[in-house]
């Protein structure tokens, strides 16, 4: 099993941590998959979805700004550059912007 847990939720920092398993009850910390970028529009992130798409690895999460009220989060996509659930995992960008939302 390969899991991608965050470490923060709505608010600065955080990280996406990868930890895998081979049955499920027994895990082992492989280390951040990726970190916050302070003082971007990633400055935190959060809610890390794997997803495999034409055989190649990414990982769409929530991204947003520092902020002094409830923000609305962008979502982001990175990309393994290994083509396996190991990484390393590079940034493609934002794919959706909140403001674009009905």
């Amino acid at each position: 099993f390969h899991l991608f847990i965050q470490t923060e939720f709505m608010k600065s920092g955080g990280r996406c941590e990868h930890v895998v398993s081979d049955n499920g009850f027994d895990w082992t910390l492989l280390g951040s998959a990726i970190d916050a970028l302070p003082g971007t529009d990633e400055d935190g992130i959060y809610d890390p979805h794997p997803a495999l798409i034409g055989g190649k690895r990414y990982i769409v999460y929530s991204g947003m700004p520092r902020f002094t009220k409830v923000p609305q989060p962008d979502i982001y996509l990175a990309r393994s550059q290994s083509d396996s659930w190991f990484g390393p995992w590079k940034r493609v960008g934002k794919i959706l912007d909140h403001a674009h939302l009905p």
